[in-house]
């Protein structure tokens, strides 16, 4: 298995045909330079960009791009299913046609956690993963390691040692977090019993603190028995073992 994800795969952006309105000033500005601002606008805010797109016909036009629904935010998505389900989930199916790193990790959290769909569910997040989003690739690394495969085993530590060199595990642990409010936890197969990682000196590796998870493993501290335990924990409190 390749251990190491390739982050940010290219896609073709596939351009919308707009034609001009002469009526407005804003029609002057190349079509590229606009999907490029509300896909920027896009990536920082939900609310903004539909707010944005609705200034002018032409805006409205240019927002259909691909480009734009591929760098899509969907920070707020979970509280927006509950309002307007439909629309919520028609959204999800436009980004994750366009390659939305975001789309396709809720949707494979979706897949994997709640409808029981696990194939489905771990290519959705692997895909993610390889589209550059490391909250993806975090639980992808978690999920492997709590694996009974071996090879999978030896792929996720690496995956989540990657993760904790970078000092991203409080981010990727709140996202997923934030994600799964909205959703039934079912999956109750990760887990036969309570994940257990022997470490003879865990005392002395973490005397600074609790299961310092976010530490960087460096120096001989939080050494991986010590850090694979602290990451299955965190999933096996979400996903208990069926009673």
């Amino acid at each position: 298995m390749e251990t190491t994800m390739k982050m940010n795969e290219g896609r073709k952006r596939k351009r919308v045909c707009i034609e001009d309105e002469p009526s407005s000033n804003v029609n002057k500005l190349p079509t590229e330079m606009v999907v490029d601002i509300l896909a920027n606008v896009a990536a920082d805010s939900f609310d903004a960009f539909f707010s944005a797109k609705q200034c002018c016909k032409f805006f409205v036009r240019a927002s259909e791009d691909d480009f734009i629904y591929k760098r899509l935010t969907l920070n707020v998505l979970p509280d927006k299913l509950w309002w307007t389900p439909k629309k919520a989930k028609a959204l999800v199916r436009r980004c994750i046609s366009c390659g939305n790193a975001e789309a396709l990790y809720w949707q494979g959290l979706f897949e994997f956690f709640s409808t029981l769909n696990l194939d489905e569910g771990i290519n959705l997040i692997r895909e993610a993963a390889r589209e550059g989003d490391v909250g993806a690739l975090y639980i992808l690394g978690v999920i492997y390691v709590c694996s009974d495969d071996a090879q999978l085993k030896r792929g996720g530590g690496e995956i989540l040692k990657k993760v904790h060199r970078e000092g991203k595990v409080s981010e990727c642990r709140e996202k997923f977090q934030r994600v799964i409010e909205s959703m039934w936890m079912n999956n109750r197969s990760i887990f036969r019993k309570k994940p257990s990682y022997a470490c003879p000196m865990r005392a002395e590796h973490w005397k600074d603190g609790l299961w310092r998870s976010n530490a960087l493993v460096r120096d001989g501290v939080h050494c991986e028995a010590c850090i694979f335990q602290a990451d299955s924990m965190f999933l096996y409190i979400h996903c208990p073992p069926a009673m």
